[in-house]
């Protein structure tokens, strides 16, 4: 069988979007398809200057970009005209989607496309792949319609735009042979508004390899260390978690010297100064931006995972659940109440330390029993592993998705 995987990013670009679709072309490889990758040139934060075919672990990637380096770069530099652009489409990636859509038209016979809906223009695709011998499948990283029913569109082009792309995705499903949802929310809404009907949908969880340094205890030691790897944003806010850092610091002083807090990603992003204004700077690390493999690392030898999720971002399930259940170390979770990850967290044994997203009381009282679990050394056992969010329970989903007549 002829897969083709379009996708915004793919690695060696290091974001949680990148390695889905790697983790689908690298089993659909092995399993004797035929794979080829189309994608952006964006390997890191920037446009590469390498924009051709690669082979990444035996797959053909094509990386394909509108501009060379330098024409980039002069676009970049002239912000003004960049800023127009955004406003007149909700994402940046509308001319290399139908760049993307010349190449796979030169290839010859049936071909199954399996496209992933990160920016909006990816469901344009089969408005300029008319012919019956493409297949369509889509999978649904992020949600569209329904999430902009949920958070209207900031700028008012966009949220003009917002019936022409709620009927833009009602057709492109119409010539999809499968919606895949990563989210049972999310695809509930899709068949509620009429988008799709639900027996041409799939649920198909996030998913990981195991982790190769989550094999063993952990060595007792006299710091306490919570990680969080991701991003905090004006939606995803760590407030009431340093709010309850700050009420266990105040309820027992000594543990200011045994606790470490470490974040990977952005840091604090836009509540930068939260930490000195709560007077948490001698707790609270910003280790900036780390790549997978030392992410992997980095969350089998912590002690506590930390999750924060955002409540306007139900229709969303944050992949990085998946990666902390497969570190098999504690999570403490600030979720909502109706969050789907509630239920993956109790079904992998990992429920014990969930919070309310915005209660500072009740973060503080886990982070008071988690400080004295550790001080008894209680907090250096590995977790079981969970199998059912393993790559390979999933393959087998994946060609049955591929197999529709």
């Amino acid at each position: 069988m002829k897969i083709a995987i379009v996708t915004s990013l793919f690695p060696p670009y290091q974001g949680a979007n990148a390695w889905r679709p790697y983790l689908v072309s690298r089993e659909m490889n092995s399993n004797g398809h035929s794979v080829e990758v189309f994608t952006t040139n964006i390997t890191s934060g920037r446009p590469s200057t390498s924009c051709n075919a690669t082979i990444h672990d035996g797959i053909e990637v094509n990386r394909l970009s509108p501009f060379t380096l330098k024409a980039w770069e002069w676009f970049a530099s002239r912000r003004i005209f960049l800023n127009y652009l955004k406003r007149m489409w909700p994402d940046t990636q509308l001319i290399w989607m139908i760049l993307t859509a010349c190449h796979l038209r030169k290839i010859k016979g049936e071909i199954t496309v399996l496209a992933y809906i990160n920016p909006v223009s990816m469901l344009l695709l089969p408005c300029f792949l008319h012919s019956r011998r493409f297949h369509f499948v889509f999978d649904y990283l992020e949600s569209v319609t329904p999430f902009r029913l949920q958070v209207p569109y900031e700028m008012t082009p966009h949220r003009q735009l917002a019936k022409f792309l709620r009927k833009l995705e009602k057709y492109s499903l119409s010539r999809a042979k499968r919606a895949v949802f990563t989210s049972s929310e999310n695809r509930n809404e899709y068949v509620s508004l009429g988008l799709c009907p639900y027996e041409k949908t799939i649920y198909i969880p996030h998913y990981s390899d195991s982790n190769a340094f989550a094999v063993a205890d952990l060595p007792f030691s006299a710091e306490l260390v919570i990680t969080y790897v991701g991003y905090f944003n004006r939606d995803r806010s760590p407030k009431a978690f340093l709010e309850g850092l700050r009420k266990l610091l105040q309820r027992e002083p000594e543990s200011e010297t045994k606790i470490r807090v470490n974040i990977y990603g952005n840091g604090l992003g836009v509540y930068s100064n939260i930490v000195d204004e709560l007077g948490l700077q001698n707790v609270v690390n910003d280790c900036g931006f780390v790549d997978r493999e030392r992410v992997s690392e980095i969350t089998a030898f912590s002690h506590v995972l930390l999750l924060v999720t955002s409540p306007q971002h139900k229709l969303f399930f944050p992949s990085k659940v998946v990666e902390y259940i497969v570190a098999r170390r504690p999570i403490l979770a600030l979720l909502s109440p109706e969050s789907e990850v509630v239920s993956l967290l109790k079904e992998s044994g990992r429920d014990q330390w969930i919070c309310s997203y915005d209660n500072p009381d009740q973060v503080a009282d886990c982070l008071s029993r988690l400080y004295q679990l550790h001080e008894a050394g209680e907090l250096t056992k590995i977790l079981p592993e969970y199998q059912y969010v393993l790559t390979n329970q999933y393959t087998p989903t994946w060609e049955k998705v591929f197999e529709v007549e």
